[in-house]
């Protein structure tokens, strides 16, 4: 679809809306000096799409969720592109844990789990071959011991190395990108960060956000597209991660 095509189609779903982003808008934190949000844009390292698996997309969702407990930030809104990030994040007023510091837990802790995650998945994929050409072979499986098992896998090598680091003291969910990742770096090391002082330029903000799986020609319509706070504002859809109106 062409870009003016896809700019039309992306302004009527807007407008078809408005009353209902008005709403949500207006419940929204005033302004102040002191208090600002962060429109975040981090990617992934070398363009890698590891966010095509909604696998991925779920425990970053997931690190999203458990990790704004406890440093205190609040999620307006957000969306998951293939290859990028693009969040808006209210840092904790009183300070004590900074922007920098709430998307390096974010990036180190999401990265560890999809890692973990990919190993387990090659792992059993390379037993699975193993096997496979052994029965081929004619060896009988069922008669083997523990050790040809797939508890040789990569995934118990990430598990005992991880194991012997807690236990010399290590805690991994303070960790950045570069010690929180066994084998490589999901995230690229740096962020983007645009301070937002007013609702106007929040809500620009929002919509550039929920426009983006569009303008990138994953959907033609937003409501398609899960990884968005478009879900929640528009679809009342909660399911995936709840936004801090």
């Amino acid at each position: 679809m062409p870009k003016v095509c896809l700019d039309i189609v992306a302004e009527r779903i807007i407008n078809k809306h408005q009353k209902k982003k008005s709403d949500f808008m207006g419940k929204l934190l005033r302004f102040d000096d002191a208090h600002y949000i962060h429109f975040i844009t981090t990617r992934t390292r070398h363009g890698i799409s590891y966010f095509k698996k909604e696998r991925n997309c779920l425990i970053l969702l997931k690190v999203i969720q458990e990790l704004r407990q406890g440093l205190h930030f609040k999620l307006l809104g957000y969306v998951i592109m293939p290859d990028h990030l693009y969040c808006l994040i209210e840092s904790d007023i009183k300070g004590d844990y900074s922007i920098s510091y709430i998307m390096m837990r974010i990036k180190g802790y999401s990265a560890r789990i999809i890692n973990l995650a990919e190993a387990e998945t090659s792992a059993k994929r390379e037993v699975d071959h193993q096997w496979s050409a052994e029965a081929e072979q004619g060896v009988d499986h069922n008669c083997l011991g523990e050790g040809s098992k797939a508890e040789t896998s990569a995934k118990r090598e990430v598990d005992h190395q991880w194991s012997a680091e807690a236990e010399q003291g290590v805690d991994h969910n303070c960790l950045g990108e570069g010690s929180a990742s066994p084998y490589h770096n999901i995230w690229q090391k740096s962020f983007y960060d645009i301070s937002i002082f007013s609702e106007k330029f929040l809500e620009q903000k929002l919509t550039y956000i929920h426009n983006n799986p569009i303008r990138a020609g994953l959907v033609q319509d937003l409501a398609d597209y899960p990884w968005s706070s478009y879900q929640n504002y528009y679809m009342d859809n909660n399911s995936f991660i709840e936004i801090d109106y």
